[in-house]
């Protein structure tokens, strides 16, 4: 099944039977690590990002790291 940004974190919350926004909470928390992360390879990923100067939605990230990796947005489970 491919995803859209409309239905990612709903169809993944349902499978981790939890909530859209707790989803999105854990996502946009650990997003807010990394970014303030002193690791160069999390400061080089954040760097060469469209994501430099402002923190992205959970949906941009995982959109983000999709598209990095060449691939539709795959089934999670």
């Amino acid at each position: 099944m491919k995803h859209t940004r409309n239905t990612l974190l709903k169809d993944l919350a349902k499978r981790c039977s939890t909530s859209e926004r707790e989803i999105r909470r854990e996502i946009e928390a650990a997003i807010a690590v990394s970014r303030t992360s002193s690791k160069p390879s999390a400061e080089e990923f954040w760097e060469k990002s469209p994501f430099r100067d402002k923190a992205p939605t959970a949906e941009e990230f995982i959109a983000y790291l999709a598209q990095e990796i060449n691939a539709p947005f795959p089934e999670f489970f």
